[in-house]
């Protein structure tokens, strides 16, 4: 009926035109069918619709493809290339794509005279798909599985003929505009017959062609205003005077009749969040604020209005931006909002890096008038202070400081920075900068008690002249007061102070060394000289206990050896020993006091100062022995007469021994 009642009002203003026609502002534009043409600088991308009303009584061409019509909205480049274009195809609209080309129709015949509604769309994802409505009704569609590349090879749309500028149109225009998604049906429906109310989401192009006089002279126009800022339609070919190819009123849609408002909003904080806000604020929780960096997320909570009369659907909620991982949608809201309800849903702001962060937030409604709703997010991110603190150990009953750093002020879980701890504990320490931002990590210090060893040692006996090894117990490293290898001279003190992981000993520990005389052993024999198979007894002095190299263990031992010995006698006094060795002289005796081969022994001169002569009729062996027995002196000497030095020897009694291969002698010589 509406309709209806449009049409009736346009046959009256047609039949009064003669009188006030010229009065009126344009409403829409008039092409001609000769040539025609408005160009409109823009080049879509990989999804839009091309929507506007048209009028016309013309028939266009036949043929196959739409760049073979009448052009009405065009934008085909000749070859196969990513172009496309609306014409009128004989009685039928035909909307196609270019590589490859293909191309849908109307079922409807549009050439009736009256006012017709076309929304042709495309979108390349997945593989292209294609979508025409003549009056807000799907009448044709495709899933031609063509490339997905963006149909963006022209930068120009050709409103009123084709591209190549052959084939006019010859009709009315009215409302053109250029999207760059693919419509609802529900918003080309509820939006074709008003004038749409700025901004909108995805609008490239918006030409009411509500300028200058209707049946004017309007020579003086020469471009189409672009409701969006940019891009206004230049015209070429228009006479733009008369009621032929100029602007003419009314249109299809009525100046001034505005689509309905958005009847959905968001709150938070009590205060209003605009759709398609590019702005945030703290007032309404859109700005997170400047908060510390740190691992305690941030929540704001924000109500959707439903104030429609009919239930309103939610979903798709999702956040999308620069930083669009720093924010969470936490909580969604019930699906279905009744009429003059609400629903709430939060979101949770992560402050994990410093910077200031942007994001948005969106989503979907099945009301076509905001089918998407909008709105940015931000918030700034100030590092919170890394605190490091140091640990240790201390021993028992000593004291720690615990030095953190990193922040400006810090608080100690023991309340002041020196600690006592008497067994091994961890302290945590929080730390503020000077924007009031506190540590995100944890900081702890352990002081460890290390307990202080009480150390052993033990006391010992030496003889004189032995060392001794001082070998403390009870801690890991020991200092002496001298050692641990020690050689006391008398019996001595040593003190030992013991160290384990740093920590002195609680005690001093005492060893004392007792220094023993090593004693000095002596043996006394019955004689210097016996025959082979007498007695001669030995008597050892000097110390306590005896052994003798004959296995006695008393202090005298009888011997009778048959040949000339040595013994030896060890002595021991408070486990110290000492050794003394006697050499008991052994003759056989045949001839001991007879001459040497019946010739008398010479040695002279007797006494003497230490230089002797020996005569010898035979080869001998010359010994001197001393009174105890010892052979301190041997030489061999052939026959004659031979000076003996034994000036080296001290002055005292010695016996000679003269041994030849048959008889031994011995004569006492005295050195003085």
């Amino acid at each position: 009926m509406e309709r209806i009642k449009k049409n009736m009002v346009a046959v009256l203003i047609g039949l009064l035109s003669p009188f006030f026609l010229t009065a009126q502002p344009g409403a829409a534009l008039n092409f001609d069918g000769l040539n025609d043409q408005v160009r409109v600088p823009v080049s879509t991308m990989g999804a839009f619709t091309i929507e506007f009303w048209m009028r016309t009584t013309q028939t266009g061409p036949n043929g196959t493809q739409w760049y073979h019509g009448v052009g009405i909205a065009d934008a085909e480049v000749g070859g196969a290339v990513n172009d496309y274009g609306v014409s009128l195809l004989g009685s039928k609209i035909a909307f196609g794509t270019g590589n490859p080309d293909v191309t849908i129709t109307s079922t409807s015949n549009v050439n009736t005279g009256n006012w017709v509604h076309v929304a042709a769309m495309f979108t390349s994802n997945p593989n292209g798909y294609m979508w025409l409505y003549i009056n807000g009704v799907l009448e044709a569609s495709l899933d031609p599985g063509v490339s997905s590349n963006a149909r963006n090879t022209n930068a120009n749309i050709a409103l009123g003929s084709i591209q190549t500028n052959i084939r006019y149109f010859n009709g009315d225009m009215d409302e053109f505009r250029l999207w760059n998604r693919v419509l609802s049906a529900c918003e080309v429906q509820s939006r074709m017959n008003c004038e749409l109310t700025l901004p909108q989401t995805g609008l490239l192009r918006y030409y009411q062609f509500n300028q200058g006089i209707a049946g004017g002279n309007n020579t003086s126009v020469t471009s189409i205003t672009n409701l969006i800022a940019g891009g206004n339609g230049v015209i070429s070919g228009m006479a733009l005077t008369g009621s032929s190819s100029n602007f003419i009123a009314p249109g299809a849609v009525t100046s001034g009749v505005s689509c309905p408002q958005v009847f959905i909003s968001v709150e938070s904080n009590s205060n209003v969040i605009n759709d398609n806000a590019t702005t945030t604020s703290t007032l309404n929780n859109t700005n997170f604020g400047t908060v510390c960096s740190g691992p305690t997320p941030i929540t704001n909570t924000y109500t959707v209005f439903n104030n429609l009369t009919a239930p309103l659907s939610l979903g798709n909620f999702t956040i999308t931006g620069t930083n669009a991982p720093s924010f969470s949608v936490s909580t969604l809201p019930s699906s279905t909002i009744a009429p003059a309800s609400s629903a709430v849903f939060g979101i949770t702001f992560f402050p994990t890096t410093t910077g200031a962060k942007t994001a948005a937030i969106s989503f979907t409604t099945d009301n076509c008038n905001t089918t998407i709703y909008n709105f940015a997010l931000s918030a700034s991110v100030i590092a919170s202070p890394t605190i490091t603190v140091n640990s240790g150990s201390i021993c028992s009953g000593n004291s720690f400081v615990i030095n953190p750093s990193g922040a400006d002020t810090y608080t100690f879980s023991s309340g002041s920075p020196t600690v006592s701890p008497t067994s091994t504990t961890t302290y945590t320490v929080i730390g503020t900068n000077t924007l009031g931002c506190v540590n995100s990590n944890s900081a702890l210090a352990t002081v460890s008690v290390v307990l202080s060893p009480t150390i052993v040692v033990n006391s010992a006996a030496i003889c004189s002249g032995q060392s001794y090894t001082l070998s403390p117990l009870g801690a890991s490293s020991y200092t002496y007061s001298s050692g641990p290898v020690v050689t006391p001279s008398a019996t001595t003190t040593f003190t030992i102070i013991g160290s384990d992981s740093g920590c002195l000993s609680t005690n001093a520990a005492i060893a004392t060394i007792t220094v023993n005389p090593i004693p000095t052993v002596s043996i006394s024999q019955s004689n210097t000289l016996i025959c082979s198979g007498q007695n001669s007894t030995l008597s050892a002095s000097g110390a306590t206990n005896y052994t003798w190299s004959t296995g006695a263990i008393t202090p005298v031992v009888v011997i009778s050896p048959s040949i000339t010995t040595s013994y030896t006698v060890t002595g021991t006094s408070l486990g110290c020993s000492a050794t003394a060795i006697i050499t008991q002289a052994v003759s056989p005796c045949t001839s001991i006091s007879e001459n040497l081969l019946n010739e008398p022994l010479k040695v002279y001169p007797n006494p003497s100062n230490g230089m002797i002569i020996a005569e010898l009729k035979a080869e001998a062996e010359i010994a001197l022995m001393d009174i105890d027995g010892r052979i301190i002196f041997i030489v061999n000497k052939q026959i004659g007469k031979h000076e003996i030095d034994l000036r080296n020897y001290s002055k005292g009694f010695y016996f000679i021994i003269f041994t030849t291969q048959t008889k031994t002698e011995i004569t006492k010589l005295i050195l003085e």
